[in-house]
């Protein structure tokens, strides 16, 4: 309560004790981003080239694709896990945007599952088949 006569005083928040957010930590969402769609690319290239060539090697390559692309979701899973986590210490704003961009390649990232083996059963198809 101020007295008869004696003006209200009030202060300017502190700048130091604002509350801080910290800003995402986007190199591990592009970590997993690329260890989604490395293995896609990857997959989709050498089964089209086998499909055009038939040569045997690309089967072989193809074999190496598939495992390479499960370690790579192992990896990318948990940079995405990491870098979710870490979303809570950021503004509300932020967290909404890439909580929402986090489950989208989350599901890309499981969406590779049906089409490594679609990519897998066309190529065991085409190993049986004669030129």
């Amino acid at each position: 309560m101020s007295e008869p006569g004696v003006p209200v005083v009030s202060l300017a928040p502190l700048a130091y004790a604002e509350p801080t957010h910290a800003t995402p930590r986007v190199p591990l969402f592009r970590v997993a981003q690329v260890c989604w769609a490395a293995p896609l690319a990857i997959g989709l290239f050498v089964t089209l080239l086998f499909l055009l060539t038939r040569e045997n090697a690309l089967a072989l390559i193809g074999f190496f694709t598939l495992v390479a692309g499960v370690g790579l979701f192992g990896i990318g899973l948990v940079c995405l896990v990491v870098f979710w986590c870490l979303l809570r210490n950021c503004s509300d704003d932020d967290r909404q945007k890439w909580s929402r961009r986090s489950w989208q390649l989350f599901g890309l990232m499981l969406l590779n599952f049906p089409i490594a083996f679609a990519c897998a059963w066309l190529g065991a198809k085409l190993l049986h088949i004669p030129d």
